[in-house]
């Protein structure tokens, strides 16, 4: 009933069409490795969401250029790790944290890495840090974001005016830098 489609179309390639609850509109994106993805509300029919795949033709074969751009760019770069394990990215994940933290003065409980579905990562009550897994597939300054992100929260619990007032103190706009980490969405990875 809600299985996603797929369709191949001449100029992007495969397009993958997945039904939400959530979205409110229909919703274009280009993502490394799973190509063009077109979010469709259950209001919308697939004929209306194909439409708007045709619509924005220029648009999406212009993103397919950047991302296919971008993978090439950082294929053998640190950002895209394609030859290592899952030990590997906990290392780096955990090491990279420790340094971030040193780095910014913050305190943290326990760093562990999991395959989540839903978020980049998260800070507990403890102060004890999660991170995905799939970090390993964002360009490094976004991989640094989730980190202080989750690190600012041992400090500040909520996502209030001064949450982002601290965050913009290491990331100049923070609110801009989370906005590029929405093109990421973790059930493409």
């Amino acid at each position: 009933m809600n299985k996603p489609v797929f369709l191949t179309m001449e100029g992007i390639g495969r397009v993958y069409f997945r039904r939400s609850k959530r979205a409110r509109n229909i919703n274009i994106t280009v993502r490394p490795v799973k190509g063009v993805v077109v979010t469709v509300p259950m209001w919308a029919s697939y004929s209306e969401a194909t439409e708007a795949v045709v619509k924005n033709i220029k648009w999406i074969e212009k993103q397919v250029l950047k991302m296919d751009k971008w993978v090439m760019d950082n294929a053998s770069g640190p950002d895209i790790p394609f030859d290592i394990d899952r030990a590997d990215i906990e290392n780096w994940l955990v090491r990279r944290t420790r340094e971030l933290a040193g780095k910014y003065g913050f305190d943290h409980g326990s760093v562990s890495v999991r395959e989540q579905t839903t978020r980049w990562g998260s800070c507990s009550s403890n102060n004890n840090i999660s991170l995905n897994a799939k970090l390993a597939w964002l360009p490094d300054e976004l991989v640094e974001y989730v980190i202080v992100h989750e690190l600012m929260h041992t400090r500040i619990k909520d996502h209030g005016s001064s949450f982002w007032k601290e965050m913009d103190k290491i990331f100049g706009d923070a609110k801009k830098v989370d906005r590029g980490l929405k093109g990421f969405h973790l059930e493409l990875l």
